[in-house]
């Protein structure tokens, strides 16, 4: 009888180790990176890029064989030859702010933020958003305001 199989995540979490801020891999590795057969580098897995061939990732910490989600920097590359081509979706498990919407509920916050003159008042006459879809609206258009004054 085959072994059951294991999740990309449960793969990652055994073959490595926390130190401090970092998470060591203790797995394989492939001209001295982090190397999942299969997969590439593990911390594409804990970054949710294994189906997103368009999006790479770079490393901006020391350790190279730190995989910690946090010390990567993600690259969401545009392609010069079709312009048609849409943006990729992705989410990025890092924002713990977008972790409680959806993908729709996201693409309005960021119309409304983009409108930037809506009201509390409008949002709860449609009634259709939730407390905290207004509050999310709502503190990013104010820290963009903020952030328009000072520059």
């Amino acid at each position: 009888m085959a072994r059951p199989k294991t999740s990309l995540a449960d793969r990652v979490a055994s073959r490595s180790h926390r130190e401090d801020t970092h998470l060591i891999w203790d797995g394989p590795t492939y001209r001295g990176k982090p190397h999942l057969h299969n997969f590439g580098n593990p911390a594409r897995v804990l970054l949710n890029l294994v189906d997103q061939p368009r999006i790479s990732i770079k490393t901006e910490c020391h350790d190279p064989r730190c995989i910690e989600p946090k010390h990567w920097r993600v690259i969401i590359e545009r392609d010069h030859k079709y312009l048609d081509i849409p943006k990729p979706i992705w989410r990025d498990p890092r924002d713990d702010t977008a972790a409680q919407f959806t993908d729709q509920e996201l693409e309005e916050i960021d119309y409304y933020v983009q409108e930037g003159t809506t009201t509390e008042d409008e949002l709860k006459a449609a009634g259709c958003y939730s407390a905290e879809f207004i509050a999310e609206v709502l503190t990013r258009i104010t820290a963009r305001a903020t952030a328009s004054t000072k520059a």
